[in-house]
This record gives C-alpha cells, structure tokens and sequence, in this order.
C-alpha cells in the first residue's frame, strides 16, 4: 500500500524568517507605558499578539494564522523593564518617507519561566 504524500508540501512553515532579516524595524516604549515596533514593510499576515519570553529577552509576532515571527534581537533592559506594565503595544508601519502607513494595536502576552 503506498501513501499519498502530495499535500506533505502544501503545509505551510509555522515559522517566518526573522523580521531583522526581512525589513528594517525598531523597538521603543513611551514614558508612561505602550510598547511601539516600528517597521518598514507590509508584514506577511497580520499580527494577532506579541509574544515576549522575558527569560531570553526576545519578542515574537503571532499572526493571525497562529505563525510566528521572531525581531531576531535581545529586547535591551529599559524596555525588558517596561513590558509587563505595558500590557499592549503598537504596531506601526512606516513608509521610506517617514509617514505612519498602517498602526494596529495588539496584547503582549509574556512567556512565564518554567522554573
């Protein structure tokens, strides 16, 4: 009996190459709180939550389609410290022109360490 592999390569990767690999972005966080990823490209799909391992200091994107999208860089200190006040953060596209072209507002969950 043989199987049929021939959807075996319609699976679609659950995992996207890193944003610093794919665009140029930057992380900041305002005074009294939200988080703002500032980016330069239309993403693949869009972002449903961030997700931030404060063990590792890296956040990810989770899109809607539940694939994830790691920045690919250690979140510095002063914003590791603001993240879980924040709560939320701001997604912001900005165009070669320095013009805000697409803003969305998303949950940061954070990733609790296992021990």
């Amino acid at each position: 009996m043989q199987t049929d592999t021939s959807d075996i390569y319609d699976i679609i990767d659950p995992i996207l190459p890193e944003l610093k690999t794919v665009m140029d972005f930057d992380v900041a966080v305002g005074q009294d709180g939200p988080l703002y990823v500032f980016y330069s490209k239309p993403l693949d799909e869009p972002v449903e939550w961030l997700e931030y391992n404060r063990e590792n200091r890296t956040l990810a994107l989770i899109t809607v389609s539940g694939r994830m999208q790691t920045l690919g860089l250690k979140i510095p200190p002063q914003i590791d410290a603001a993240i879980p006040q924040s709560g939320s953060a701001f997604m912001i596209r900005v165009d070669e022109n320095g013009q805000k072209r697409d803003i969305r507002k998303v949950v940061i969950h954070t990733a609790q360490s296992l021990s």
